[in-house]
């Protein structure tokens, strides 16, 4: 990562955690940051924090409960999503900048949308790997809004160490 990239990820970070104790009750300091807005709704394409309580914790060998994750298809209680937290930071920005061939437009811009899907990616050798990143996560399970990143700050937030990782720890 270059040296901008992780001042910028830090200056992020440290802006985030600041307003983010308890990032529901403080959308004003997080409006105001730019770097993001609070939702209680998912799109299809964009990237979300968010507080997560996994259903089966109790068996799974580790979890993050707070994942980044690009939503990439919807159920009627959940919605199947990549979290790039399962991944190396090299490996995420790889497999991020992969994900930028589904990008609705050819720069990144404010409607930015990656139009990755399930059913697209799992048969595209170029894709391999991405499948530790697919996890369901049902809507009651989810603790938090939506913290809604904006497309100009994607490469900083993966770039963040805000995984939390519970169970036995990272999966890497």
């Amino acid at each position: 990562m270059a040296k901008k990239e992780q001042e910028q990820s830090v200056e992020w970070f440290t802006t985030m955690i600041r307003s983010m104790g308890n990032f529901s009750k403080n959308t004003k300091a997080l409006r105001d940051s730019g770097f993001g807005k609070l939702t209680t709704d998912l799109e299809l394409g964009q990237y979300y924090f968010f507080v997560y309580d996994a259903k089966l914790k109790d068996i799974l060998p580790q979890w993050d409960a707070f994942p980044v994750m690009l939503p990439i298809e919807y159920y009627a209680d959940s919605c199947l999503g990549l979290n790039l937290h399962y991944l190396p930071v090299g490996a995420r920005m790889a497999l991020h900048n992969k994900l930028l061939d589904f990008n609705s437009s050819p720069n990144l811009t404010e409607s930015s949308r990656i139009s990755a899907r399930y059913d697209l990616m799992k048969g595209v050798k170029r894709y391999k790997g991405f499948e530790q990143c697919i996890h369901k996560y049902l809507f009651s399970h989810i603790q938090s809004q939506f913290l809604e990143i904006a497309p100009k700050y994607w490469m900083t937030a993966l770039n963040l160490p805000v995984q939390r990782w519970r169970g036995n720890g990272s999966p890497y």
